[in-house]
């Protein structure tokens, strides 16, 4: 979703989008659990090869000052 907006569909009538006199339950939290790791997943895909590395400089004539930060790289 960095350069254009992630459209998600989710059909009615599915475990994300019950119908009204479906037997639900609040206790949902393996479902929202399973929901993150999908799309964390699906995001690990589309960054896989892509990394994140900024930095930041500032100082003066005298003296200077040079930091990376770095991300997104695996273990």
């Amino acid at each position: 979703g960095c350069l254009k907006p992630v459209k998600i569909i989710i059909p009615k009538g599915s475990l994300l989008d019950p119908s009204e006199d479906a037997a639900v339950v609040g206790g949902n939290v393996l479902t929202s659990q399973r929901v993150v790791d999908v799309v964390l997943a699906a995001f690990g895909a589309c960054a896989a090869s892509q990394g994140c590395m900024n930095n930041v400089t500032f100082g003066t004539e005298a003296w200077g000052y040079y930091e990376t930060v770095a991300g997104g790289s695996g273990a």
